[in-house]
């Protein structure tokens, strides 16, 4: 019995560091179209955005504005402002790296106040917050309106296409356990239950 405690204990603290080191989050936004060239977004209509961040990696693995995606090998920027007032996250492909392409998707949550830490990931599953300190254009007093936009052109300056939304929605999905904790822990519930099985069987 003794055996099984330690395993279970073994486990647990596999599992707990899993859950904290292998999260995908998944933030869901939407917006009114404030400017836009060369889309199909009118101005005044509306536009949602997507993107999952990996924290184990600190990169994005998706980021997308309506029916628009970031091109392969762009840099990930996930931060907020040293004054706290601001929380910018920003896949960018540069032609300065070599590629044909030049693309920017970015997502801007302007604070009422400022945000309770410079942790801007951790900002995305606080709901509090998010609820109450988010800037939005709809507020009466709004000075700086949260946003997403997009800008893609190849690496000359050409075939422009960018929009920019005024943010009006955002939800992030909060991290579960990865599934090699949850695999283990019903590792040792299976185990467990042998045990219990042998015990009463002798």
């Amino acid at each position: 019995m003794k055996h099984l405690h330690t395993i279970a204990a073994a486990v647990l603290a596999l599992a707990a560091a899993a859950s904290s080191h292998a999260a995908v989050i998944t933030a869901n936004f939407g917006g009114t179209v404030t400017d836009q060239a060369g889309t199909a977004y009118a101005v005044g209509s509306s536009v949602s955005g997507q993107f999952t961040w990996d924290t184990a990696s600190s990169q994005f693995l998706t980021f997308t504005v309506g029916t628009y995606s970031v091109a392969s090998g762009f840099t990930s920027i996930a931060s907020i402002t040293p004054d706290l007032s601001e929380a910018l996250y920003r896949a960018q492909v540069s032609p300065l790296n070599g590629g044909s392409a030049n693309s920017t998707f970015a997502l801007d949550l302007e604070s009422l106040t400022t945000w309770p830490s410079s942790d801007a990931i951790a900002l995305l599953t606080n709901t509090s917050q998010l609820s109450t300190n988010l800037d939005l254009a709809s507020l009466p007093n709004s000075a700086f309106p949260s946003f997403f936009n997009f800008y893609s052109a190849t690496a000359a300056g050409t075939n422009i296409q960018q929009l920019t939304a005024n943010l009006t929605t955002i939800t992030a999905a909060v991290p579960e356990p990865s599934s090699l904790a949850l695999l283990l822990a019903g590792g040792v519930a299976l185990v467990g239950a042998k045990r219990l099985v042998r015990t009463r069987r002798g």
